[in-house]
């Protein structure tokens, strides 16, 4: 015990625990230091759970040579955790030590600790001891100011805790002006932290802190709006309207603030508008890309499956490898250095709204599909026209055709509904042809699935439903 009641007073914190990891260098040997390097490092209740017995600190009476505040107050909060029957005698003690290092250093943390030790165990406090904690706390606070928002939240919240009533007499005004004060500095994210302290210690109803959050988040895009450079990007100043907007969305009246931010986040959206066109791809600039695609990969296409006839065309038809379209040339390439900044690819009307929005990623897959499917059916329908030039089929030669093919993908039974429905799509009637031949397409998926012994239905839900056709594709 020696070398740790020679600790002077003035050590605290880290510099502390250097002094212990010192000493220890000095007498490796001693296992005293051990012990209170340990209940220096660790939380209380940690050290105190995974301690079974230390015939050390479990001894009280040798906490009156110790010179060392800290070490002290954390040896009185073991003993009030470790013996609750003692906790009165000893964890009032230790609070006052915290509050007294606090004093001494300025470290927030040691004010913060003290506070919600006594807010874990109140009743062990009268309301003398109460009230000379409340104004060291107080008088803390009102020191700190404005410099450090987030504390000042930190702290109110606990004291809250101590005296309810007296916080919102002696912060109420003090509050406004400091959040007043923040936004005039430009301190936004400091005024949004008190304005959630007015919310904390029930100063203001829910409802009225999401209007002083909107009004936060307005004056903070405004500002940043301030300095705009033309023709230069600026993300977070829409993000602070819709923010304010959004506050806003579950409240009745409040117009003119409402409008206000409408007007200015449709103004940022067309910003935006022009700097997606500018530098990122955009679901409006794709139309001539596609059209240029399409006829390009049509004639490729034409020129390797050669239709000259209907038969010609049925044999294209029937044998076109899907896997074709593994050949396809990616025609979206970045054009710019802004682009891998951009996130999210939108479509916006001519009034700015937004109407469409994903991830680029997602946009560019969207993209390239399209692209192939048009392609795709650009080809099937030039086909088809050389097809219908050569023949006009009928009924019975579709029907001969079907039972020709003897296919296992047509159930039996089934055949008169898809002889309907492939004979109105070689009659150009597409819309009748998909309501007759997709549901027989999805059966024919599931007898298939059903063979194989592959579940087709929604087999975890309570309602077993089976799943559609783009649900069984996905097996």
């Amino acid at each position: 015990m020696k070398h740790v009641k020679n600790i002077e007073d003035n050590y605290y914190g880290s510099s502390l625990k250097q002094l212990l990891y010192k000493l220890k260098s000095r007498h490796p040997d001693s296992s005293e230091l051990d012990i209170f390097i340990q209940l220096c490092s660790k939380n209380i209740n940690t050290y105190v759970s995974q301690t079974a017995s230390n015939e050390l600190l479990d001894n009280p009476s040798a906490l009156i040579d110790i010179k060392n505040k800290e070490i002290a107050a954390r040896w009185r909060e073991y003993l009030a955790i470790k013996f609750p029957n003692n906790k009165k005698e000893h964890l009032p003690i230790a609070v006052f030590l915290y509050l007294e290092i606090f004093r001494y250093g300025n470290d927030p943390h040691y004010l913060l600790h003290a506070l919600k030790l006594v807010r874990a165990r109140k009743a062990l406090f009268d309301e003398d001891n109460i009230e000379r904690i409340y104004q060291t706390v107080k008088n803390a606070t009102l020191e700190i100011n404005i410099s450090q928002p987030f504390l000042i939240k930190e702290i109110l919240i606990e004291l809250f805790s101590l005296n309810p009533h007296q916080v919102k007499e002696d912060f109420k005004v003090l509050l406004n002006d400091w959040i007043g004060n923040l936004q005039t500095a430009y301190d936004f994210t400091g005024a949004h932290h008190l304005i959630s302290v007015l919310i904390d210690i029930k100063l203001i109803s829910r409802l009225d802190s999401k209007i002083k959050f909107a009004e936060n988040y307005e004056k903070n895009g405004d500002y940043q709006r301030r300095d705009n450079v033309p023709n230069t990007y600026y993300p977070t100043i829409l993000q602070y309207y819709q923010n304010a907007s959004r506050e806003l969305r579950s409240i009745k009246g409040e117009d003119d603030l409402k409008n206000r931010l409408h007007a200015k986040i449709i103004n940022e959206q067309q910003e935006h508008a022009k700097m997606h066109l500018a530098v990122a791809q955009n679901y409006n600039d794709h139309i001539y890309q596609l059209e240029s695609f399409i006829n390009n990969q049509q004639k490729y296409w034409l020129s390797i499956l050669v239709t000259y006839d209907f038969r010609s065309g049925l044999h294209n038809l029937l044998s076109f490898p899907v896997t074709i379209v593994d050949n396809v040339e990616k025609k979206m390439t970045d054009s710019t250095f802004l682009s891998p900044l951009l996130d999210s690819a939108v479509k916006q009307d001519s009034k700015g709204k937004i109407v469409g929005k994903t991830t680029l990623e997602h946009y560019f897959q969207v993209l390239e599909k399209g692209f192939i499917r048009e392609s795709i059916i650009a080809f099937i329908r030039e086909t088809k026209w050389r097809m219908d030039e050569d023949r006009k089929i009928d009924k019975n030669y579709v029907h001969m055709l079907v039972e020709s093919f003897n296919s296992p993908f047509i159930p039996d039974g089934r055949e008169a509904i898809f002889v309907n429905g492939i004979l109105a799509g070689f009659n150009n009637d597409f819309l009748t042809a998909a309501h007759l031949l997709i549901p027989q397409v999805e059966n024919s998926f599931k007898q298939i699935l059903n063979a194989k012994n592959i579940v087709s239905f929604k087999i975890d839900e309570e309602v077993q439903h089976d799943k559609t056709l783009g649900g069984i594709l996905d097996l």
